[in-house]
This record gives structure tokens, sequence and C-alpha cells, in this order.
């Protein structure tokens, strides 16, 4: 029996930054697994500073993304997060990565490919010191 894969997934990229990968059409069931997956995460690892989000393979989205992403992202902020860097060439999942974030605070940065989000992160990291 094939299982389909699911449409989003997080796991660890270094000590400080997580990665979030979204592809096909992102369904609710499929997000709230993953942001219980985040949550356990954050308790055995603690909270990042950076996410980073790899969009590109995003094709659609359940309506009820919204909330439960602006979910993800306040537990980003209030773990003190301060960077999202998002692999992104669609307008629509553009703009809906500038309202999140936008409405939880925290700053982001767009790239046209998971390698340029990965420099930025690289960036990033070497203003600030930071080479976790």
């Amino acid at each position: 029996m094939a299982t389909h894969p699911k449409s989003c997934d997080v796991a660890p990229l270094s000590l400080d930054t997580v990665e979030f990968v979204y592809r096909g059409h992102v369904s609710a069931p499929d997000l709230h697994s993953m942001v219980e997956k985040y949550k356990a995460m954050r308790t055995e690892r603690g909270a990042e500073t950076y996410n980073v989000v790899d969009t590109l393979a995003v094709t659609g989205v359940d309506k009820e993304i919204g909330q439960i992403l602006g979910e993800v992202l306040e537990l980003f902020r209030q773990g003190g997060g301060k960077h999202v860097i998002m692999a992104a060439t669609e307008d629509f999942v553009r703009m809906l990565g500038r309202s999140m974030s936008f409405s939880a605070g925290v700053k982001l940065h767009l790239a046209p490919t998971r390698a340029a989000a990965l420099e930025k992160l690289r960036a990033l990291k070497e203003e600030s010191g930071s080479a976790r």
C-alpha cells in the first residue's frame, strides 16, 4: 500500500536553525502534524534563532493554514527567534510569508533558491557572530 508523502516537514538544520519544507498542496492535517513535531523538537532542543523555509515545490494551500502558520511564527518569536529565510518563487507564497512574518514581528528574508537561502543564513550568522 502506497502512502502519500506529507506536504510539510520540519527538521533541525543546525544548533540554532530549524528548516521547514513544504511541497505540493499543503494540507491543514499535515501542517497540524508538523506543528506537533516542531513543538516536541523545541522541547527537546530549545528555541532556535533562525528558520529556513523551503516553499519551492508548493502548488497550493488549504485555506486554514494561515492560523496554523501564525502559531508557528508566534512560538518562534516568543522563543527569541529573529530571522526567517524563505526560498520562494510563487507570488502567493511570498505574499503569505510577508503577511505572516509581519504580523508575528519577525524579519523575513526572501531568496529565489534553497542555496541562496542557505547563503543568506550564513551571512546573517556571520553578521551576528553566531557560528552554531
